[in-house]
This record gives structure tokens, C-alpha cells and sequence, in this order.
């Protein structure tokens, strides 16, 4: 019996060790020179992490990783097409984080389309001068810590997802602060 015990330990530690191999640490702009090229680049379960500076681009992340702002606000991700979102996440299964930077000048800051299976946190973003901050949807799980919306024209946060948290956010000069949408359970 104790000695199944130790194999049964003995094999979760290396699984788990070896899951950590498996994941890579990212930098932009030293491995790759835009946001994007590195997330295209990334393998699930991937660590990226932004160096301070100012990114034109539009996001796209469709798989589970972390995206790491080194120096709150100091990564600042601009729209360079002002007609769609700057960053948008669409998640199948797992989590994905986004931390630590700023969005502004698009149609939406952070849209995202979260399925059930998949949980997505995004926390210490500040979102200025887009049409509306957040717009979520799906039936997966969102977790929305410490926002700063400031300056939008639309709507500050609308959330659609199946399980939501709001912790800590701040909207400022918005048309409409906070939409629900939907059958699903938001706290706040």
C-alpha cells in the first residue's frame, strides 16, 4: 500500500514538472516585436509578458495563456482599426489571464466570447476612450478585477457570460456604467 502511495506521488510530481516545461515564458518585444506575434507564437498555458511601451495593434487571443503588462500603465495597447475591439478573446476551453495594461481607441477596450468551458480574469486594465470598456459574452465564467473605464461612449462594462465577478472597478464619464445581459449570475 505505501508503496503505491509513493508511486502515485512520484508520478504527479512529474507530471507536473513536466507541464512546466511544457510552458514558455514570452517577452515582447525582446523574443518577438509585436503583441501579436507573440500570442500567434504562443503555445497554451504560455506566459507573455509586456514590456513598457506604446503597441498599435488589434488583438486577437483564441487559446488559454497569460498576458502580463511588465509596468502598469506604462504598456499602453492603441487600436490601429478604430472599428473593431482592441483586444478580443475568444475562448473554448481553459483559463487565460490578462493583466497590467491600458486599452484605448476602439470600438470595444476587451471583447470577449467566453464558451462554458473556459474561465477568463482580467484585472488591472485600464480602458480609455472606447466606445464601450468591456463587452462579454458566452456561457463560460468572468472574472473582472480592479478596471479603471474611463471616457466611453457606450456602455462601461456589459456583461452576457454565464458566472461574472466585478471586484474593485471603476467607471468614469460614461453614458451607461455597468449592462447585465442575460440569464447568468454576475456578482459584484
Amino acid at each position: 500500500m505505501q508503496r503505491s502511495v509513493v508511486v502515485s506521488i512520484v508520478v504527479i510530481l512529474l507530471l507536473g514538472a513536466s507541464l512546466e516545461v511544457l510552458s514558455a515564458t514570452i517577452t515582447v518585444p525582446d523574443d518577438y516585436p509585436t503583441i501579436q506575434a507573440a500570442i500567434d507564437a504562443a503555445q497554451p498555458g504560455d506566459t507573455m509578458y509586456v514590456k513598457a511601451g506604446r503597441y498599435v495593434e488589434n488583438l486577437v487571443i483564441d487559446k488559454p495563456l497569460s498576458l502580463v503588462g511588465v509596468e502598469r500603465p506604462a504598456v499602453r495597447i492603441e487600436a490601429e482599426d478604430t472599428e473593431v475591439a482592441v483586444i478580443k478573446i475568444r475562448l473554448e476551453k481553459g483559463g487565460l489571464s490578462i493583466s497590467g495594461v491600458t486599452v484605448s481607441g476602439g470600438m470595444v477596450g476587451l471583447q470577449i466570447d467566453v464558451a462554458k468551458d473556459a474561465i477568463v480574469e482580467a484585472q488591472q486594465i485600464t480602458a480609455v476612450e472606447n466606445r464601450s470598456g468591456i463587452v462579454a459574452s458566452g456561457a463560460g465564467t468572468l472574472t473582472i478585477v480592479e478596471w479603471h473605464v474611463v471616457d466611453t461612449w457606450l456602455v462601461g462594462i456589459d456583461v452576457g457570460t454565464g458566472q461574472g465577478e466585478l471586484i474593485d472597478t471603476e467607471i468614469v464619464r460614461g453614458d451607461v456604467g455597468v449592462l447585465l445581459r442575460g440569464r447568468g449570475n454576475v456578482r459584484m
